[in-house]
């Protein structure tokens, strides 16, 4: 079985579940699964999140691995069978010319959608940290031409609450990205139809942006503007039918409480270190490129 797929960098991007899925099958019957790599479009060194909590488990993260994940399709084919308990005969066949510091747009290569939401490499970009966004009553951006660039929801004014949401960034080390506020409609999902108030996150430092570290204190910030107006998604999700999305997206309800708890950064660091070491050591066993 061949597979040609292109990731998009980040736990909750779903491709990967159908690769491994497909793994397991194949182990069971002593078929070969052979990778066509691809490049991780927002580059192959950084790493960020906390690491999944397999009690939170789902189809949109299968495996104990951070939101972040820094490899090539390739290389998770690699991880799942090596670290994961996959087993089954297993070729890569490796790019030529990647290296991991590279972001899709130095490749060369034209960028084609790999799903109707992941329109742009900038969207890729902020994917890791607004895909959190799905498990709450804002918008995430689905139905407008920047999804997960933009998010809100029809009860925000953005530019009343302007400065409240980015005081809570005053006191911790993110940088690379602008806050732009602004209205929007969504044609479909949620809210459609119906005017949003919210904000346009631009990326203008890649090398400086931590999308994860971002999209949580976001989500903190958003849930003490908000207030009796936001509400975190309820149960079924994903083919999750129990646990709120929210955990699932996070793959922990650590996180939750830490958006509730006011949380601030030696906490939300602290959790990402849990289990990050295990990973890299893993990671690093599995790498094909410099």
């Amino acid at each position: 079985v061949i597979v040609d797929l292109q990731d998009a960098g980040c736990r909750a991007y779903t491709f990967m579940y159908t690769m491994t899925l497909m793994m397991e099958a194949c182990g069971r019957r002593d078929i070969e699964v052979i990778v066509l790599d691809r490049p991780n479009p927002i580059g192959g060194i950084e790493v960020e999140g906390a690491v999944l909590d397999m009690d939170f488990a789902s189809f949109i993260g299968r495996h104990p691995m951070p939101m972040r994940h820094g490899m090539t399709i390739g290389e998770i084919a690699r991880m799942a069978n090596e670290h994961w308990g996959i087993s089954c005969p297993l070729k890569v066949v490796e790019m030529e010319g990647w290296q991991r510091a590279m972001y899709f747009g130095e490749t060369g290569l034209p960028w084609a959608f790999p799903s109707p939401n992941m329109p742009h490499l900038d969207t890729a970009l902020v994917f890791p940290g607004t895909v959190v966004l799905e498990g709450t009553n804002l918008s995430e951006g689905r139905g407008s031409t920047r999804p997960f660039e933009l998010f809100g929801h029809p009860a925000l004014r953005p530019h009343a609450c302007f400065s409240q949401i980015t005081d809570v960034f005053k006191d911790v080390p993110l940088e690379g990205f602008a806050l732009r506020p602004l209205y929007f409609q969504p044609t479909f999902d949620k809210h459609a139809g119906h005017t949003c108030g919210g904000f346009q996150l631009h990326v203008t430092d890649r090398q400086r942006f931590k999308p994860w570290h971002t999209g949580q204190f976001l989500l903190r910030a958003l849930y003490e503007v908000m207030r009796s107006d936001f509400e975190w998604r309820q149960p079924p999700f994903e083919y999750e039918e129990t646990i709120l999305p929210i955990d699932i997206l996070n793959g922990t309800d650590r996180l939750r409480r830490w958006v509730t708890q006011s949380g601030d950064w030696p906490s939300l660091i602290a959790m990402e270190k849990e289990g990050m070491d295990d990973f890299m050591a893993q990671r690093e066993s599995v790498l094909l490129y410099a």
